[in-house]
């Protein structure tokens, strides 16, 4: 029993250890190869809370792993591919030098602020986890899986694929999210209590439109995935707020 106890930390640190996988490969150049990485942190992540609901293997320890884990992979792992790739947008543009305390480097970094708000975010959370099928701000998780579609999406040949060379779109991605993760905004989870389609008709239309996504734009689909559960948050929110107050 005391091995079992155990299974969901040892799948925690594999989490942890493929974030920082992730970090070796963006800083080796290959952001695709990080990207990958970061997923199988995601899918990780979701099996260390499986395992523990399945083995009833809860504890402060691994709680607190987890948040460290998802500090480095959803993270510090993130947000170096956004450094990379905004490095690249401005090398692009012109700017030769990105040495520390260089005027490169100054345009560079925001894209590690990320990886500060997402350590707010995961604080956050273990203060006051949520409930009631909702988060509070956007999760780690879906900010790290948005990131790994943008070097899918930066040589897809697809229409927006031009967009991610230019600075501006990146920092204002850069902003958008640091903002959503701090936000009050409630977003659904995908934890069904049923499977009766009324009760979870917004799960459904997000699940079926998600597969759609994925069929059409390969890995891409993440980032529009993305997009698409924090559009249907906000209509959510908005339609709750609307039946209050009718």
């Amino acid at each position: 029993m005391s091995i079992v106890r155990h299974i969901p930390n040892a799948i925690t640190s594999l989490n942890l250890l493929s974030g920082a996988l992730a970090l070796v490969s963006a800083w080796g150049g290959d952001l695709t190869a990080a990207a990958f990485w970061v997923m199988l942190a995601s899918v990780l992540d979701f099996a260390d809370g499986f395992a523990a609901r399945l083995l009833h293997a809860y504890s402060d320890m691994g709680k607190e792993l987890d948040s460290l884990a998802d500090v480095v992979s959803f993270g510090l792992a993130p947000a170096t591919i956004l450094y990379l790739m905004l490095r690249d947008a401005l090398s692009a543009q012109g700017v030769v030098s990105f040495e520390v305390f260089s005027p490169g480097w100054w345009l560079c970094l925001p894209a590690l602020l990320p990886a500060v708000f997402a350590a707010l975010r995961l604080a956050r959370f273990n203060l006051h986890p949520g409930g009631g099928g909702s988060f509070q701000g956007l999760p780690t998780p879906a900010f790290a899986l948005f990131v790994c579609a943008l070097p899918f999406a930066a040589t897809s040949g697809w229409f927006f694929a031009a967009w991610l060379s230019a600075p501006w779109v990146l920092w204002a991605l850069i902003a958008f999210f640091c903002f959503l993760m701090v936000s009050n905004l409630p977003m659904f989870t995908l934890k069904f209590s049923s499977y009766a389609f009324v009760a979870n008709k917004l799960r459904y239309i997000f699940l079926l439109v998600s597969l759609v996504l994925l069929l059409v734009f390969a890995w891409t689909a993440l980032a529009w995935i993305i997009l698409l559960y924090v559009l249907l948050s906000v209509l959510q929110s908005i339609s709750g707020s609307t039946r209050q107050t009718a």
